[in-house]
């Protein structure tokens, strides 16, 4: 007979536990229509490659107290295994038509209990030994995939790391997140060890020009070298920094001139996404001889797409210093922003 179906078993003489000895392998089906209440649920299961879900397989509508244990294979719920993006169906694999097809946890008692999820490593190969682990292990990772029409795709991910060098009672540690936008994740964001958070992608740029006196009069000041352009939001061809994420954003600017006596008026022109230029922070400036340094900044908030320029909106014809290959910042004339949040 394959199949052994049994509506209840009772222990002999009133007693508590049922046992069944000698049974080293299960090689069709066990299907228990109801409920199996136990003390502790404990088998070594040999079969093929997919454990639970193949042969042996376990059949249950309910299991209450005690402990399920199996050494090998996968508890699973779902018809057929289904794995994520990176080809990973899991000790647990749940999958199924509506959102049963999820891990609820909850936690009742007047007291501090909560529920949690931990993930754990160790550089030992045994299970239950260890080993310290070293700085950039990931510690725990959770992801986010979507089907692209043929396969599951990452879309997000965040990872808790090593983050430096770890020692007795010491594992310094970061949160690291990231995003996709074509294929592939890449970080966005980090928490460090000592609770800086940094963004790698931060819009920024730091622009200056070569050379040296060069006459300028009215507009757009013709800045096309970047010393830094994080993500080439700022354009060497038009001089104009546009917004690719709404924030408030900080801009500065120095000029530095070769000119004689009179003024020279400054400031940043903000062209926001579909309307007409305005102009920021305008500064004037009274020069007095030769060699002046003028030097404005902003905090201003941005759409995506608005632009931002340093220009002068005074027609006077004026030597600036630029020759930013000189490596130092305060002979030269500069323009430079970053994403505040």
């Amino acid at each position: 007979m394959s199949i052994l179906n049994v509506n209840k078993i009772n222990p002999v003489g009133g007693g508590s536990t049922i046992t069944i000895a000698g049974i080293a392998s299960v090689t069709n089906n066990i299907s228990v229509g109801n409920s199996v209440t136990a003390s502790s649920f404990h088998g070594n299961l040999t079969g093929t490659a997919t454990g639970l879900n193949g042969t042996p397989n376990i059949s249950v509508g309910t299991i209450t107290g005690g402990n399920i244990n199996c050494t090998s294979g996968r508890f699973q719920r779902g018809s057929a295994t289904v794995q994520d993006g990176d080809a990973i169906a899991g000790g647990i694999n749940i999958n199924g038509l509506d959102m049963d097809a999820s891990v609820i946890m909850s936690v009742f008692g007047n007291d501090g209990d909560f529920t949690r999820i931990s993930g754990s490593k160790s550089r030992n190969a045994s299970v239950g030994s260890h080993t310290i682990v070293q700085n950039n292990d990931v510690l725990l990772s959770l992801k986010g995939f979507g089907s692209d029409g043929t396969n599951f795709e990452e879309a997000a991910q965040i990872e808790m790391q090593v983050d430096g060098t770890p020692g007795d009672n010491v594992m310094p540690g970061r949160i690291v997140f990231k995003t996709a936008t074509t294929d592939g994740v890449a970080e966005r964001l980090r928490i460090s060890s000592q609770g800086y958070v940094t963004k790698p992608s931060q819009p920024s740029f730091m622009v200056g020009r070569t050379g040296g006196n060069q006459t300028f009069t009215l507009g757009t000041f013709p800045l096309n070298v970047a010393r830094v352009n994080v993500g080439n939001h700022y354009n060497t061809s038009t001089y104009k920094f546009t917004a690719p994420v709404a924030g408030v954003y900080y801009f500065y600017a120095q000029v530095y001139y070769n000119a004689g006596n009179g003024t020279f008026r400054v400031g940043f022109r903000k062209t926001p996404n579909g309307g007409s230029a305005l102009m920021l922070n305008t500064a004037q400036h009274a020069m007095v001889g030769n060699d002046n340094q003028q030097s404005t900044s902003i905090i201003e908030s941005l759409a995506v797409g608005d632009t931002v320029e340093l220009y002068s909106d005074q027609n006077a014809s004026r030597q600036l210093y630029y020759n930013i290959n000189d490596n130092t910042y305060g002979a030269h004339t500069y323009f430079m922003g970053y994403l505040i949040g």
